[in-house]
């Protein structure tokens, strides 16, 4: 990204990073998100360089969703402002846009659009960050099971005497805590029209280009807290517990 930044190759490479990072977030997709957060949180801002420096892809994609190809371009664009470091490389650029529009583009149409698109990288963020806490938790439970396993093992009352202890301990450092992200509260097709309102001086249909590009990237809200399970299953406990475990047949 940060070779193509420097030469004429940028828009395209920009559109195929965007569409890439997207595809999972699409709709109805059926991709993974495989990219691992820290190398996500270096590409980030390079792309968002890249997208500042070349916004008419996205300016396109914004007025016109349901072109081909579009829906997954602003799906890979709400991922990057959904990225903090990226937001702030980016968002400058879309408010000059919104400011000064391209030729022919009504400014409060614009408007309506990036309120939408910055709507849905906030809920992209939430989903990510609750999916993060979720998946840290049942990773938390899991490692507590396995340490109930090794003091069960342990003869005497040493377990009585450290499993207070380390439970202390543990909860000093913050083990156990689900750190979930709260609800965004998004701005809404009224918010982008009192927004078109403050920057164009008028409503124009900045409502309407908000519900266009909300419905084209509509997604599922994340699963409620309690229907994430730890993976008792798949714990040797449960084996142990069962009979099932090569541990419970020695013994």
């Amino acid at each position: 990204m940060g070779l193509a930044a420097g030469d004429g190759s940028a828009p395209v490479v920009a559109v195929a990073a965007l569409t890439s990072v997207g595809a999972p977030l699409v709709p109805g997709a059926d991709h993974v998100v495989t990219a691992l957060p820290g190398t996500w949180s270096r590409v980030a801002p390079v792309l968002a360089a890249a997208v500042a420096a070349h916004p008419d892809p996205l300016v396109t994609g914004l007025l016109d969703p349901a072109a081909p190809g579009a829906v997954t371009l602003l799906a890979g664009a709400a991922a990057l402002l959904a990225e903090e470091p990226a937001a702030r490389v980016a968002g400058p650029t879309l408010l000059e846009l919104v400011q000064a529009p391209p030729p022919g583009v009504d400014a409060a149409v614009l408007v309506g659009a990036v309120t939408a698109l910055q709507d849905h990288a906030a809920t992209v963020g939430y989903l990510v960050g609750t999916a993060q806490a979720d998946a840290h938790a049942v990773d938390q439970s899991f490692l507590r099971t396995e340490l109930e396993l090794v003091f069960s093992l342990v003869p005497g009352t040493t377990p009585m005497v450290l499993g207070p202890a380390v439970d202390t301990v543990l909860g000093a450092v913050g083990f156990g805590a689900t750190d979930r992200p709260a609800a965004p509260g998004p701005v809404g097709a009224q918010g982008a029209q009192a927004a078109a309102t403050l920057l164009v001086g008028r409503p124009g249909a900045a409502g309407l280009a908000y519900e266009q590009v909300a419905r084209a990237l509509r997604l599922p809200p994340p699963l409620a807290e309690g229907a994430v399970a730890p993976p008792d299953v798949l714990s040797p406990v449960a084996e142990l517990r069962r009979g099932g475990s090569p541990v419970a047949r020695l013994l």
